[in-house]
């Protein structure tokens, strides 16, 4: 899931890159591909370390209930 949603972000963040260059031709000129893809690959961590801290917090509050909790 984490992974899915970067994805997107990512396509996001891109679209609206290439659109505002279709309208300000010298929007080329502030961005650099280096810290595009740096911030990518911080966006593909965080997603997938949000996935995994959530599911791990979510198993474990499932395994410390009792059994008749559950149900």
């Amino acid at each position: 899931n984490g992974l899915i949603a970067s994805a997107l972000a990512i396509l996001a963040i891109w679209g609206t890159i290439l659109l505002t260059e279709s309208f300000v031709p010298n929007f080329k000129l502030l961005h650099d591909n280096k810290s595009l893809v740096i911030l990518f690959l911080i966006i593909i961590v965080l997603g997938i370390s949000m996935t995994l801290a959530s599911t791990y917090l979510a198993v474990l509050k499932y395994l410390k209930m009792k059994l008749d909790d559950l149900y």
